[in-house]
């Protein structure tokens, strides 16, 4: 797809780079193969300078994101996340199921700069060479001197690619000076994993994991799949008797356990929103919101609180009110997903 401009009136509000990368991960699923059309509510805090390059690639269109430059001279990459719509909490589990199916949770090596990177989720490695193939040719032209760094962000299955993504970066542009970014910071929110312990550790080897933040609400499962090898949610999960809806959702989870394949690990610095409200309670981080955000998921599993687990995975009512504490009464993702849906069901 050719850059596109995109008109939005100048958003004069101060915004932390979390928030902007939040509204450049929610932008990022008004990709279709019609167009790129954001709304400008999440567009203009962005700050973005001069036109922005939408990629979009993979069977029926599926991967997606796009890259443009900012006011304060900052490179963004932002990847968009499964396409959802799901309305219930059968259909927010086929929503899971649709991105772990077919094998693609199996892990397979990682390549880049002619090392072994480690081994890494099918699904999401095949989705981000698709990105790769048409971002680094972009990224080679780039006078890093000249920049910042790079952001990269994305939401729910564009969460787990960031961090391959920033591997790649890191192995095949260099290090800052030597032909790559001076900086490169994730910001991931609702993030799958997305490799194993090895990967993790040249994660950390490629000084990426003290820039990487993992942004989690409370209660929303897709974090904790496929499960971490220090902490298997499968393996906490229970049910309260006398409430039919836990055994419900414990069976559906139960279920779909059996279908994913383990050995993953955590990258980068957690911080949980907590609460079921996402507006008011203070942020946690540390091993604090990793106790805290198992302790939620297996409480709201036991006592059967689907439409609470479905809700937290939301990027513009859960993940959005959480860092901007205030309410989100915009339904422009939704919309943007129903068209982006419309628009790939069409070309399938």
């Amino acid at each position: 797809m050719i850059g596109t401009s995109i008109t939005c009136l100048p958003d004069t509000h101060t915004y932390t780079m979390h928030q902007r990368m939040l509204n450049a991960a929610i932008s990022a699923y008004a990709i279709t193969p019609h167009g790129f059309n954001p709304d400008c509510k999440y567009w203009a805090p962005i700050r973005v300078k001069g036109n922005a390059t939408p990629m979009l690639g993979g069977p029926y269109w599926i991967d997606a994101g796009f890259m443009a430059e900012t006011e304060d001279d900052w490179v963004v990459v932002s990847l968009r996340g499964t396409l959802s719509g799901y309305d219930s909490w059968d259909s927010f589990v086929a929503f899971i199921e649709d991105w772990l199916g077919d094998d693609k949770t199996k892990q397979v090596p990682m390549y880049a700069g002619g090392s072994h990177l480690g081994n890494v989720h099918k699904g999401f490695l095949e989705a981000t060479q698709t990105i790769w193939f048409m971002l680094k040719p972009q990224l080679t032209r780039i006078d890093w001197s000249s920049k910042q760094g790079l952001q990269i962000t994305g939401h729910s299955k564009g969460a787990g690619m960031t961090f391959l993504l920033a591997a790649l970066v890191r192995a095949e542009l260099g290090a800052p000076g030597a032909g790559g970014p001076l900086e490169v910071h994730v910001n991931a929110y609702a993030a799958p994993l997305a490799g194993d312990a090895k990967f993790a550790a040249k994660y950390k080897e490629l000084k990426l994991d003290k820039t990487t933040t993992r942004h989690q609400r409370a209660h929303d499962v897709v974090p904790f799949v496929p499960p971490y090898l220090s902490w298997n949610i499968f393996d906490h999960l229970t049910w309260e008797y006398s409430r039919p809806e836990s055994l419900a959702i414990y069976t559906a989870l139960e279920a779909l356990g059996d279908e994913i394949y383990g050995g993953y690990e955590l990258v980068g610095n957690l911080i949980l929103y907590p609460g079921v409200d996402p507006v008011g309670p203070n942020p946690l981080s540390g091993s604090a919101a990793v106790g805290a955000s198992q302790a939620a998921i297996v409480a709201a599993v036991k006592y059967g609180d689907g439409d609470m687990i479905k809700n937290a995975h939301s990027a513009a009512h859960s993940y959005w009110p959480a860092l901007f504490q205030q309410p989100n009464p915009v339904t422009a993702l939704e919309v943007l997903e129903a068209e982006a849906a419309e628009h790939l069901g069409a070309c399938s």
